[in-house]
Formats: structure tokens, sequence, C-alpha cells
């Protein structure tokens, strides 16, 4: 029983709710206004990111085996700019910081953590430890998060911020796929 691949599944599985309220949350504030949905996107922000942290985990232990340098740095980066958006979210809500102090670290952290499993779906594609098309939707799934993000560091609302989230709506189907395999594993 490997317990990464078990707490790496439950993350990811647990992550989906959190993903689908943040998603809900973040239109709605980006359409009409952030007045009544702003401190709970806030804090499922904040659950999502934290919850990345065993997802890395699992992720660099199917990876290691084939590539263990940057399987390695991988998990260094993203674990990095996870625990970075943690701390900079949990301080704008216990309200230390304003928005305009979130709002760079924030994105350039989720354009990170977006290129890091980008990478490490690319190194499981290539040693298929996940099945093929698992491995383009987590992809295609964290080119849309990278693009999202960059449209946020833009300007609040940039058109990439749309399409880019249009694409990370796949990281629902991805994490539930994923978990599904790591709990699979962990048995």
């Amino acid at each position: 029983m490997n317990t990464n691949y078990r707490l790496a599944g439950w993350s990811a599985l647990a992550s989906i709710l959190i993903t689908i309220f943040a998603m809900i949350t973040a239109s709605i504030g980006l359409s009409v206004g952030w007045e009544k949905v702003g401190l709970p996107n806030d804090i499922s922000v904040v659950a999502m990111f934290a919850l990345y942290i065993p997802i890395l985990l699992g992720l660099d232990g199917m990876t290691r085996a084939s590539s263990p340098a940057l399987s390695r740095i991988l998990l260094l980066v993203g674990c990095l700019a996870a625990v970075i958006v943690v701390f900079v979210q949990t301080i704008f809500i216990l309200r230390f910081v304003d928005f305009s102090f979130t709002a760079f670290p924030v994105s350039a952290s989720s354009v990170v953590i977006g290129l890091v499993c980008i990478a490490f779906n690319w190194l499981i594609f290539r040693n298929r430890g996940f099945p093929t098309a698992l491995t383009v939707i987590g992809i295609i799934a964290y080119a849309g998060m990278v693009v999202a993000s960059i449209g946020s560091l833009i300007r609040q609302g940039h058109p990439l911020t749309w399409i880019g989230g249009s694409l990370s709506i796949l990281s629902i189907v991805w994490l539930a796929w994923a978990g599904r395999l790591w709990l699979k594993k962990a048995a």
C-alpha cells in the first residue's frame, strides 16, 4: 500500500468539489461582483491549492523512477507555488493585506502550478503511468489553468481568464480519473 497514492487519490477527489465551488463563485464574482462570493471563493482557493500538495506528491511518485531529478524539481517548485498561494490568500482572508497585494503572487503561482502539472502529465504520458487520454486531458486542463492565470495577470476579467477557465474545467475529469486510479494503486 502506498500512502502517497492514497492521500493523492482522496485529495484529488476532494479537490473536485472545491474546484467546482471555486469555479462557480469565480464566475459569479467576475460577472456580477465579488460582494457575496469573495470570501467563500478565497477560502476555496486556499483549500484547493493546499490539496495540490498531496496531488503533486502522487505525480512525483509516478515519475520519480523514470525522471528522478526532473520529478523532484517539479515537486519542489509546485509545492512552493502552492504554499505561496495558500499563504498569500490566507493573509488576505485575515485582512492583513489587500487584494492588490495578492493578485500577482496568486496568479503567477497558479501559472507555475499549471506548468508543473503539464510537465508531470507529459512525463507520465512518456512512461505510460496513466492512460493516454487521461494525460492528454491533464495537459489541456492545466494549459487552461495557465491561460486563465495569465489573463488574471493582465487584468481581472480579461478574456483569457474566461477562455482558460473553460479549458480548465477539464481538471474535474482529470481529478476524478486520477484520484480513482491512485486509490486503486494504494489498495
